[in-house]
């Protein structure tokens, strides 16, 4: 009889199916420095962040400016295909919540997002017979869409753990990125059982800072925060469940398509081996048998492929292990011993030795003068706390003392103009484009509030 999928299952990243990979002949970057993590794939595609101009207008914001102040061009987001450089997610969510002082934004996106955010990916898994099935195509294949999101997922003592993790972990809004995308699989799950699913816990990589109303609205179970990943924890029994309305000679189909969306990355060989050694290192570990597997070849062809870039399989995974170990030590909370249980050391003392040898110091020296940098960089944006941060917002026509439309001004310096000249009960706020400054013009009114995240 056969087994429960579940059963089969007990760590979908480890046993994925073979796709065939024609590696790209071109300059692998070099090994980086002591004390450096690796470099993010080049490549995504938009996916989720389609999503943000809708979050923004429901803010009240013309999203184009926003966007384009971040550095990207808005007509790109109109579709999630379009290629994105793997770390601009995190930087449009950390740029667009910073613009609106919504410190909730990411989490909105995120419970926007859904399977239509990942495009083929998205179209595989909801016609994938079972929902590890669906699981099992988004650890594979999600790279397609957000490299830097490294989905994982555990089957312990009928409890299922579905992690997403931010790698490398010293992306700018990795923790924004690792918030939507809990949102979104949140939602992803709701869509592949039912609105019936709930999880039984939810996990947060940051602190929740007064938030705690946003997320319960949003996931609508106990939240913990400042764990080692955002997390989904549900029963392992969902696993099995069929997925409704799946297609599956579609699904074939889609299988094929997305093969050949792999078949065509010019990512180089050595950059895919990497991608791919992360879920499985944070898994039961892994072997250069299984990761040949994974694109179809002989442990024996990947080793003279790897050795005629100049890279062996070892090397590759003593970089992976040192990025993980970044990404873990981040969270000040993380028991060291935990830290290294969870890349595979049976002590944490045989950890220490290896990350002394990749980084040239020990990991709680990482972990102090990380902490440090952090503290500096946060203190340098940190806004006067007595400021509160405006947006733009319309209402009817009102004339202050002198006849002036009641108009707030916010300035490069924070300081508050509270009247300015124009029309008596006309006016519109209109940003300038050299100060930071909106002034008053005949049209329609606006007025400027301070305004809290939903």
């Amino acid at each position: 009889m056969r087994r429960p999928q579940a059963e089969r299952l007990r760590h979908v990243s480890k046993h994925p199916p073979s796709f065939a990979v024609r590696p790209s002949v071109k300059s692998i970057p070099p090994r980086p420095r002591a004390g450096c993590t690796l470099p993010a794939p080049e490549a995504g595609r938009v996916g989720m962040a389609r999503e943000i101009p809708a979050v923004l207008l429901a803010l009240g914001l013309d999203p184009a400016p926003v966007i384009a102040a971040a550095g990207l061009d808005p007509a790109l987001l109109e579709d999630a295909e379009n290629l994105l450089p793997a770390s601009w997610l995190g930087r449009l969510l950390s740029a667009c919540g910073s613009a609106t002082g919504c410190p909730c934004l990411a989490l909105r996106v995120g419970a926007r997002a859904g399977l239509s955010s990942l495009g083929m990916v998205g179209l595989l898994m909801q016609n994938s017979p079972t929902v590890a099935d669906a699981l099992g195509s988004l650890i594979r294949h999600g790279h397609l869409y957000h490299p830097e999101i490294v989905p994982t997922l555990e089957i312990t003592d009928g409890t299922a753990v579905l992690r997403y993790r931010i790698l490398p972990a010293d992306l700018v809004g990795s923790d924004e990125s690792a918030e939507c995308a809990l949102a979104a699989g949140f939602r992803i799950m709701r869509a592949l059982c039912g609105p019936e699913w709930l999880p039984g816990e939810i996990l947060l990589a940051r602190g929740i800072d007064g938030r705690a109303a946003a997320f319960r609205q949003v996931f609508g179970v106990p939240v913990r925060s400042n764990e080692e990943a955002s997390t989904l924890v549900f029963p392992a029994r969902w696993l099995d469940q069929p997925v409704a309305g799946a297609d599956l000679g579609f699904q074939r189909l889609l299988e094929r398509q997305v093969a050949h969306l792999e078949d065509m990355s010019d990512e180089p060989l050595v950059d895919q081996i990497r991608r791919s050694l992360r879920p499985l290192l944070l898994g039961e570990g892994c072997s250069a048998a299984r990761a040949a597997g994974l694109f179809a070849l002989h442990s024996r062809t990947l080793s003279r492929r790897l050795k005629a870039e100049g890279f062996s399989f070892q090397r590759l995974v003593d970089d992976v292990r040192y990025e993980l170990a970044c990404h873990l030590l981040r969270n000040a909370s993380m028991p060291l011993a935990r830290a290294a249980a969870a890349l595979g050391y049976s002590e944490a003392s045989a950890f220490t030795r290896a990350f002394r040898r990749w980084s040239g110091t020990t990991p709680k020296a990482w972990r102090i003068r990380t902490a440090s940098a952090l503290s500096r960089e946060r203190d340098a944006r940190q806004e006067p706390a007595l400021v509160p941060r405006l947006v733009l917002r319309p209402v009817p026509a009102r004339a202050g003392p002198s006849g002036a439309c009641t108009v707030g001004v916010p300035v490069a310096d924070h300081r508050i103009v509270e009247e300015a000249p124009g029309a008596p009960g006309l006016g519109r706020a209109s940003q300038l484009c050299g100060g930071g400054m909106f002034r008053c013009q005949p049209a329609c009114a606006q007025r400027i509030f301070p305004r809290d995240c939903p």
